[in-house]
């Protein structure tokens, strides 16, 4: 499965995603909530203004009697005076019963500014007036300081609501962070990765349970990797898909068309009487591996290696349509691979040895064959047989094939043959024509030389190293 996450693709990690919906939340709730105090507190402000300076207004008119009784005009002004002193009081007059003018402090009352007349009264004699006006200016002052104290207040409790929530978010989701580098390291098969634990929490037990799979899945790759030097990878993977029904793994197969080559040294026996087991092991693995990276270059799996010959094939486990081709070509690359490996031991003063290689396709039985205490995956049958017999008719660095199967697997236009002999083949009661293949006619000839270099330096080759299309049959 592909994760496009795993690119280098940009994302906002959970604990900063909540943090932020947290916070736009408490945000939106504290704003909510200042702005309905200040406005309380604005109407409180006025209310308590109004009331206040009408009780001090009352006291006032109250002591303002006598003086007006006796026409004291300083009395009437002094006292006049200290009401004008009161903070949020614009302006004080006072008037005589007849609306005339005795005194008057402060500035001239706006429009916008409230105004109260108090009559001033004696046993119930009407003695005068006196009216007083809130500033609106100064009024509106305190409200703004009030508002500026919520918005201060508001903005810290933010400010440490949000580093709480930071806080508390990356505290609690910290672990995520570890099983995501877990799962990123299981998509790319990195299986060592491990997420520290200490069994808290649920997402604790999450990332304990996340370790086993790991643990799991190292161990499966490690057999993998491990039976994979046994048999070959393609083979590997389709054995070892389902470790958890291992019981399900039976003998037996199924008839499915495919291709074979045998590549065999020429002279082995002879070869093996003048040289020690040693050197035999050495230039035997020196070859074999050699012709191993080929044949996995060229998309087919070597089934075995039965003492000096190397059994390959192409179309199982895994199926694919030119099959025939591609066992075709790869043999042919083994060759001028060994012609140019020999060539560098000959150079070297080393010993050489050669191959003769007999490929053919057609059906045959691909699956588990053995015992039930012991089996291997592998190919067998009459075309597998037939393969085995041709390679001994060829010469060496020869690579043989049927007429028949030059004919059949439409390998017109994409080799280059030329008829060999007609030969008895043991086991077969006709004769059969065969043909020896010379040269390769399509695109992946040049593909396949530039990679023989690779492969005598030692190179591994990347991903980057594709295969080019399928070869198109010439009309």
């Amino acid at each position: 499965m592909h994760f496009p996450f795993l690119n280098k693709v940009k994302f906002i990690p959970v604990a900063t995603r909540l943090t932020m919906i947290f916070s736009l939340l408490m945000s939106l709730l504290l704003t909510s909530l200042a702005v309905a105090v200040n406005f309380y507190q604005a109407d409180a402000l006025e209310k308590q203004t109004v009331h206040f300076s009408s009780v001090l207004a009352k006291q006032t008119a109250h002591l303002l009697e006598t003086p007006l009784l006796e026409a004291n005009t300083i009395a009437i002004n002094t006292i006049s005076q200290q009401f004008i002193e009161i903070d949020l009081i614009a302006n004080v007059t006072v008037y005589a019963h007849n609306r005339h003018l005795i005194a008057q402090y402060g500035i001239i009352a706006l429009s916008t500014d409230k105004t109260f007349v108090i009559p001033i009264q004696s046993q119930k004699k009407l003695l005068g007036y006196l009216t007083w006006s809130l500033d609106k200016d100064n009024l509106q002052k305190k409200r703004q300081q009030i508002a500026h104290s919520i918005i201060a207040i508001t903005v810290l409790i933010s400010l440490i609501g949000i580093g709480l929530i930071f806080y508390l978010c990356h505290s609690l989701l910290k672990p995520l962070a570890s099983l995501m580098l877990v799962s990123k390291a299981i998509t790319e098969t990195e299986f060592n990765t491990l997420a520290p634990t200490k069994r808290k929490n649920e997402v604790e037990i999450l990332m304990q349970a996340m370790n086993e799979m790991n643990k799991g899945m190292l161990q499966k790759d490690r057999v993998e990797a491990v039976f994979s030097r046994y048999v070959s990878a393609q083979v590997a993977q389709q054995v070892l898909k389902d470790l958890n029904n291992i019981e399900t793994v039976e003998l037996g197969g199924d008839h499915l068309m495919a291709s074979v080559f045998f590549a065999d040294i020429v002279g082995f026996t002879s070869l093996s009487e003048r040289l020690d087991a040693q050197q035999i092991s050495s230039i035997l693995n020196i070859y074999f591996s050699k012709i191993a990276e080929v044949v996995s270059f060229c998309g087919g799996h070597v089934d075995k290696f039965i003492g000096d010959c190397a059994m390959v094939v192409f179309g199982v486990p895994v199926q694919t349509r030119r099959h025939a081709f591609d066992c075709m070509a790869c043999a042919w690359m083994i060759l001028q691979l060994i012609n140019q490996l020999n060539e560098k031991r000959e150079v070297a003063g080393e010993l050489t040895v050669e191959f003769r290689i007999g490929a053919n396709s057609g059906m045959m039985l691909a699956g588990n064959m053995g015992s039930s205490e012991r089996m291997e995956y592998t190919v067998v049958g009459d075309s597998v047989n037939l393969a085995s017999r041709l390679s001994g008719a060829a010469e060496p660095g020869e690579l043989v094939i049927t007429e028949d199967v030059f004919i059949e697997q439409s390998l017109e236009g994409m080799i280059k043959t030329h008829v060999k002999d007609l030969i008895k083949i043991r086991g077969k009661r006709l004769p059969v024509n065969i043909l020896s293949v010379t040269d390769i006619l399509t695109p992946f000839r040049d593909k396949m030389l530039a990679q023989i270099p690779v492969i005598l330096a030692g190179q591994k080759k990347t991903m980057s190293q594709k295969r080019q299309p399928a070869p198109v049959k010439k009309q």
